[in-house]
């Protein structure tokens, strides 16, 4: 087991630096860096508490509640908070010194609980469907009902300090006396232990983070009191922690996360779901992307699999499906780093041996092994300049290099001269080797002065030339052997494929016989999993199916080209190196892209730059290698080198919901329905052509922005679906017709979220003048009957069932005008007319009554009357004059401001604006 472990860490010489995150501080408007607590609600927001208050975050705003009270209301009680939960009804519940705390999501701000038991709360944790169990003054126990409030104490003599759902969703608790109960039985076992955090691995695993190290307790030893339990420690070897202290403990994707007040710790399960690797990860100075601070107060794993850890220096984020470039660089007065950052061709062999080469200054060896360089020249060796052409390293685990006229066997410290002899057995003067390619035959491939020549080896040193092969290809570029044994060669005057028969037949792919050809200079020729070649050139990549080309028919033979308009991030391209399942990995000229054949559209490039870790985005010809031994893929650049251990896919599911910004039409703002269904957010109809159509919608996720697509479609006007990375969707001109535009998330698979809808009918002037002519003879028929009939009979026949007489109605009157002063229910903005009758302890058709015929009024008209008495009011009191009109108006129940306006100037004839002037004795 030791052994395995060893070679695990080893194997790539950078293991704990797969991890790397992503921060956040108070340089992102975070209210400050010392944190306790994050917590993920259903809703898909991040909440982050600390010493001074409480955030929450949606992956693009941050919202911050303290003592301090901004002018939009955001406000919380206290100091220091540490505990929160989210109740089965969705309510957002914060626990601290000061008491109990509810989150008003309408009016943004934080309503406390007055209970004297509520106060010094030190554990909040969720129970049944209606109750928090929570410790509170004094250490005692309570179960909280969220409904009643009402507080019933709980039978444990302990204060507790820990809870954790098990594989069944039973509810474990842990006492400050190290006490375990399950559910509200009586205690399962005890440990004499100071208990920070608690989790379970999906096999039933109990980990347990103490002032003394982490705990396990395997599932089978949970019902004995006595059971086994195993101790990890700073001190423990192999698996030993960066401290004793371990504030939380976490489970996510096959390891337990173990944060400590001196770094974080992940413990890799074996197939029992017990520790068997533990890395070791830090804060280092100067690396944005490392743990923003040591001192890890709390992790979270949410729905998505991102890993949250609060620590004393802010917020860091790790996703694990997020790719991450690590580098190799010169570090001047280093001796153990690269030689030159201006790396070209590169090779590996199977001893963990990494060859690095440049054209200025020789060519350095790695030991992925021993993390070691060293570094050859031609102070140190037999080298005649520091100018390498090529490196490569054939079937037998030799590695070759050549500078313009010499080759050379490389060993760990020294290189030893080749010699290549011609057909007459005498040695070979040339000017330029520039590639070799070992068949599986046994022979070699060269490309050396603008020829392809086949060789034999004679002995370790000596090669003989066997056939010329091509003559005036130009410079030969980069040779590769394909699944059918055919030697393919990438040159300066095109890609030329040669089978390896007797014959030695070839054909040349260039622009003079194939027309989606830019470029005639293939810098990398290679084969995906699926078969299909692909060749790289300084303008495009050329992809052919592997069969097609079999029969050498030129003229048959059918190229795809992608270019920079296709997805590519730059048309120079400079390495392929191909992955599973279809996937390429494509260095270029602006950085590293991935192509992935199972994703849709644009999506299949993914884009790799600077924010991905590199140190270059500019690659060089040549310098691409694949270390299959660690399953590394290595690129090197005008600035280094940059590698990659690419993980499985991670599918994002269960996929986020759409959330809407705004939706304007010619400039004004669309009002949402009220919800006929969960997809339908609004409808519209619109008279005339719609010029413009603006809709902005986000995400509930918090993937990085990079992962985050959205599908679009209006039905009534496209046949396909479009996917964009775009969080915003613009329509220009658009004619008569009914349109419903779809809007969901989605990933570059083509999975699709919940669907939005927005129902949009756009009538022409025509057809409106249609609809209203047509039916005015009808209309005047049954007006005449209509006014024919006498009063009573119309008032009787309106309301048959109503029993709704003169003096019931006065008193309903002063019974209505009595609830809307006393209880004001109109500064809910969504509120409706069965509500209201419920508050009169009347039914709709009452109220309605009521108002069309005893008050002439219609009921929005009704509601937002009071509302715009309530605004003057305020506003001829002084009041919120820290606030702008509308965010005034919103206090009086107004939902948006194109309502406000209309009815403010439908009931005072004059805007808002106008009216506060007035009422200042400013002149209008």
């Amino acid at each position: 087991m030791l052994y395995i472990w060893i070679f695990l860490c080893a194997e790539h010489g950078h293991a704990t630096e797969r991890f790397r995150v992503d921060n956040l501080s108070t340089k992102n408007g975070l209210f400050e860096n010392t944190l306790h607590k994050v917590f993920r609600d259903r809703d898909g927001n991040l909440w982050i508490l600390g010493v001074g208050g409480v955030a929450r975050y949606n992956g693009t705003d941050i919202v911050n509640f303290t003592e301090q009270e901004d002018t939009l209301n955001h406000y919380i009680k206290g100091q220091r908070f540490r505990l929160i939960e989210q109740d089965m009804q969705g309510d957002i519940w914060v626990g601290s010194y000061q008491g109990l705390q509810l989150y008003d999501a309408k009016a943004l701000t934080f309503r406390r609980i007055h209970d004297s038991r509520l106060k010094g709360i030190t554990f909040l944790g969720t129970g049944n469907d209606s109750c928090l169990f929570i410790t509170g003054a004094n250490r005692k126990n309570f179960l909280f009902n969220v409904f009643t409030r009402e507080i019933t104490g709980i039978n444990v003599e302990q204060a507790f300090v820990a809870s954790a759902k098990d594989g069944t969703g039973t509810n474990w608790f842990a006492t400050s006396g190290g006490a375990f109960y399950r559910g509200g039985d009586e205690p399962v076992f005890s440990l004499d232990l100071s208990i920070n955090d608690i989790c379970f691995s999906p096999a039933g695993n109990l980990f347990v983070g103490t002032d003394n190290g982490l705990y396990c307790i395997e599932a089978t030893d949970l019902n004995r009191k006595n059971g086994a339990f195993r101790r990890i420690q700073k001190e423990d070897e192999p698996l030993g922690l960066t401290s004793n202290y371990v504030t939380s403990v976490e489970y996510a994707d096959g390891s337990i996360w173990a944060g400590t007040t001196n770094g974080l710790n992940e413990l890799v399960l074996d197939r029992h779901e017990l520790p068997e690797i533990a890395l070791q990860h830090l804060n280092k100075p100067g690396d944005p992307f490392s743990l923003i601070c040591n001192q890890v107060n709390d992790i979270l794993r949410d729905d998505e699999g991102i890993i949250w850890m609060a620590t004393h220096g802010g917020l860091s984020k790790w996703e694990p499906g997020k790719l991450w470039f690590f580098s190799l660089q010169k570090e001047p007065g280093i001796a153990n780093s690269l030689h030159d950052n201006r790396i070209f061709p590169m090779t590996g062999d199977r001893k963990g041996n990494i060859w690095f080469g440049s054209y200025t200054s020789g060519v350095s060896r790695y030991s992925v092994h021993e993390e070691q360089f060293s570094w050859l020249h031609r102070g140190n060796s037999r080298l005649e300049n520091d100018f390498i052409r090529f490196l490569y390293t054939d079937l037998s685990d030799d590695t070759w290099l050549s500078t313009n006229k010499k080759l050379f066997r490389a060993e760990a410290t020294d290189l030893i001269p080749a010699r290549i002899l011609d057909a007459s057995a005498n040695p070979l003067q040339f000017s330029n080797l520039s590639a070799v390619v070992q068949h599986p035959d046994g022979s070699y491939w060269m490309g050396i002065d603008q020829r392809i020549l086949k060789l034999r080896k004679v002995n370790d040193t000596t090669f003989k030339i066997e056939k010329e092969l091509v003559k005036q290809v130009g410079l030969v570029i980069r040779f590769f052997v394909d699944r059918y044994k055919r030697i393919w060669a990438g040159t300066s005057k095109g890609a030329y494929c040669i089978d390896n028969d007797h014959s030695h037949s070839f054909i040349r792919y260039y622009k003079g016989n194939q027309s989606l050809f830019r470029s005639n200079v293939i810098q990398a020729v290679t084969e995906d999993s699926e078969g299909n070649i692909w060749l790289a050139s300084t303008s495009g990549i050329y992809v052919t199916e592997n069969d097609s080309i079999i029969d050498f028919e030129a003229q048959n033979k059918e190229f795809n080209a992608y270019f920079a308009e296709d997805g590519l991030p730059h048309n120079y391209v400079t390495g392929l190196l191909p992955g599973e399942d279809g996937v390429m990995w494509i260095s270029s000229w602006k950085g590293i892209v991935k192509y992935d054949p199972e994703c849709i559209g644009p999506f299949r490039f993914t884009h790799y730059d600077y924010t991905d870790g590199m140190v270059s985005e500019k690659f060089n010809r040549n310098g691409f290698f694949y270390d299959s031994l660690s399953r590394t893929f290595y690129f090197g650049g005008i600035n280094g080198i940059n590698y990659f251990t690419p993980g499985k896919k991670v599918r994002q599911k269960p996929l986020p919901d759409l959330v809407f910004g705004e939706v304007l039409i010619d400039g004004a703002e669309l009002e949402f329905d009220e919800r006929v269904k969960d997809s339908l957010i609004a409808r519209k109809k619109h008279l005339g052509t719609i010029k413009n159509l603006l809709v902005r919608y986000g995400s509930s996720s918090l993937l990085s922005p990079d992962r985050q697509i959205f599908a679009t479609k209006i039905e009534g006007r496209d046949k396909d679906w479009t996917f964009s990375r775009k969080n915003e969707l613009r329509i220009n001109d658009l004619k008569p017709g009914k349109y419903a535009l779809k809007v969901c998330s989605a990933t570059q698979y083509g999975e699709m979220g919940p669907l939005k809808l927005i129902e949009i009918q756009v009538e022409s002037m025509f057809v409106r003048l249609l609809k209203i002519l047509l039916p005015i003879l009808l209309i005047g028929i049954i007006l005449y009957f209509y006014f024919s009939r006498s009063t009573l009979t119309r008032q009787t026949e309106k309301y048959a069932f109503s029993t709704l007489d003169e003096e019931k109605s006065n008193a309903l009157k002063k019974k209505l005008e009595r609830v809307m002063e006393k209880e004001r229910p109109y500064r809910n903005p969504d509120i409706t007319a069965g509500e209201l009758a419920a508050l009169v302890e009347i039914d709709t058709v009452t109220l309605s009554q009521l108002l069309n015929d005893s008050l002439q009024t219609k009921f929005y008209k009704y509601m937002n009357k009071y509302r715009v008495n309530e605004f003057v009011r305020k506003i001829e009191n002084g009041e919120g004059e820290n606030l702008t009109l509308m965010g005034l108006a919103e206090t009086c129940g107004f939902k948006s401001k194109s309502t406000f306006y209309r009815a403010f100037g439908h009931e005072k004839g004059m805007t808002p604006a106008q009216f506060s002037k007035v009422v200042k004795g400013i002149e209008v």
